[in-house]
C-alpha cells in the first residue's frame, strides 16, 4: 500500500477488497503494528510493516485465524503422531532388549527358587556373554553349597551314630556273649547231639542278632544321595525307634507310639527325615538322664502330616528356645554333641517344605513336632497323607 493507502500490489486473485484499506493503518513514525480485523467473512490477523519509515508505504502481510488454528491443529497431530511412533518404536526396542536380557535372568531366577540344598539341584543352561558367565559362576557356588550341606549331613549322621555307640555296643556284645558261652559249651560237652543242634541254634539266632544291629547302623551312617520318593512316615518313625531301642532302655526311659493307621505316603527324602527323628528322640532322651518316657505320635492335620516327639524332661526354658536352632548352640557343655543336630534338622524340613513347631508338653518337658506338607496329587495306591477327621485311626503301643 502507497503512503495513499492504495493497493500498490497484492495476492488477491481478483479485485483488491475496498475494505481493507483503511483497516490497521500505522500512524506516523510507527514501525509496525499487529491488528485483528473482520474481513471477507472471517477474522484475519493482519501484520503491518512501514516501508522506509513510511515514506514508501506499508507491507500489510495478513493471515486468517481459522486458517492458523487447522494450521496448528495440523501441526499439533503430526507432532503427536511422530511422538507415538517414536514412544511405540522405544517400546518395541525396550520390550526385546529388556526379553534378551530377562529371559535368562528368569531362568537363573527359577533354578534357584527350586534350589534346595541337600534335597534337589539342577544347572543354569548356559550362555556365551556376560549373563552365561553369571549363570556359570551360580552353578558353581550351588554346586559347592549341595556337597558342603551332604557333608554336613554325613557328619552329624556320624555324630549321631557316635552318640548311640555305647547302646549298640551292648546290644552286639549280648548275643556275642552268648554265642561265644555256646561255643565253650560245644567244645567241653561231647555229648548229646540234640543239645548241640540247641547250642548252634542259639549261636546262629545271637549272631544274626548282631549282624541285624550292625547293619542297621552302618545303613543308617552311610551317604545316601538325596532323593525324593513316596515315603511311608509311619515306616521312617519305626526305623529310628528301633535305633533307639537299646540307648533308650539303657537309659531307662519307656516308649509310647500313637502311630495313625493308613496315614499314606509323605513325598521326602526317606534317610533325610530318619535323621531328623533320630536326632529329636536322642535330644529327648538326653534331657531325662534320670530315665522317663518318650512319646511318639504320627497324625494328619489341615496342613500335613506331622510326626510329635515329647518327653518328660525339664523343658526348654523361654531365653534358650529361641537360640536352639541355631548352628552350633548347645546347652550340654563339654558332654555334648555337636550344636548341629537341631540346626540340620530344621534345614532338612524346611527343604522339605515343611516346619518343625516347639513348644512345652503337656504336664511338662518339650514337645517338637515335624509338619512335613501333604502330597500334591495321589495316584492308585500312593494316597495323600489322610486327614484326621477321614476316618483315620490310631494305635497306641509301649514296647
Amino acid at each position: 500500500m502507497d503512503p495513499a493507502g492504495g493497493a500498490v500490489a497484492h495476492t488477491f486473485q481478483g479485485a483488491f477488497p475496498e475494505e481493507l484499506g483503511a483497516s490497521n493503518r500505522l500512524a506516523p513514525a510507527e514501525p509496525w503494528r499487529e491488528g485483528h480485523i473482520r474481513a471477507l467473512g472471517q477474522e484475519l490477523r493482519d501484520f503491518a510493516v512501514a516501508i522506509h519509515g513510511g515514506r514508501l508505504g506499508e507491507l500489510h502481510l495478513g493471515l486468517g485465524d481459522q486458517e492458523v488454528r487447522d494450521r496448528m491443529a495440523r501441526v499439533r497431530a503430526d507432532t503427536l503422531r511422530l511422538a507415538m511412533a517414536f514412544i511405540a518404536a522405544g517400546a518395541l526396542a525396550a520390550w526385546v532388549f529388556a526379553g534378551l536380557l530377562l529371559r535368562p535372568l528368569n531362568r537363573i531366577a527359577d533354578v534357584l527358587q527350586r534350589f534346595r540344598p541337600g534335597v534337589h539341584r539342577e544347572e543354569i543352561p548356559g550362555s556365551d556373554d556376560e549373563i552365561g558367565d553369571v549363570a556359570a559362576r551360580i552353578n558353581e557356588v550351588t554346586a559347592r553349597l549341595h556337597e558342603t550341606h551332604l557333608q554336613m549331613l554325613h557328619a552329624e549322621k556320624l555324630a549321631s551314630v557316635g552318640r548311640l555307640a555305647a547302646g549298640v555296643a551292648h546290644e552286639i556284645n549280648n548275643p556275642l556273649s552268648g554265642a561265644l558261652h555256646c561255643l565253650e559249651n560245644l567244645r567241653s560237652d561231647d555229648g548229646d547231639a540234640a543239645r548241640r543242634q540247641e547250642y548252634y541254634g542259639l549261636m546262629a539266632d545271637g549272631i544274626s542278632r548282631a549282624q541285624r544291629v550292625v547293619r542297621s547302623l552302618l545303613e543308617f551312617g552311610r551317604q545316601h544321595p538325596p532323593r525324593i520318593a513316596s515315603v511311608d512316615l509311619d515306616a521312617v518313625v519305626g526305623k529310628a525307634l528301633d535305633l533307639m531301642r537299646v540307648p533308650f532302655e539303657r537309659a531307662g526311659v519307656r516308649v509310647e507310639t500313637r502311630l495313625a493307621a493308613g496315614l499314606g505316603r509323605v513325598p521326602a527324602d526317606a534317610h533325610q527325615i530318619e535323621q531328623v527323628v533320630l536326632n529329636l528322640l536322642l535330644n529327648a532322651m538326653e534331657a531325662m538322664p534320670g530315665g522317663g518316657k518318650v512319646t511318639v505320635e504320627t497324625l494328619a492335620t489341615a496342613d500335613g502330616c506331622r510326626v510329635a516327639i515329647r518327653d518328660t524332661g525339664p523343658g526348654i526354658p523361654p531365653g534358650v528356645r529361641a537360640h536352639i536352632f541355631d548352628p552350633f548352640f548347645t546347652t550340654k557343655g563339654a558332654q555334648g554333641g555337636s550344636g548341629l543336630g537341631l540346626s540340620v534338622s530344621l534345614g532338612v524340613v524346611e527343604r522339605h517344605g515343611g516346619r518343625i513347631e516347639v513348644s512345652e508338653a503337656p504336664g511338662g518337658g518339650a514337645s517338637f513336632e515335624v509338619v512335613l506338607p501333604l502330597r500334591p496329587a495321589a495316584g492308585p495306591g500312593e494316597g495323600a497323607c489322610c486327614h484326621a477327621r477321614s476316618g483315620c485311626s490310631s494305635r497306641t503301643t509301649s514296647p
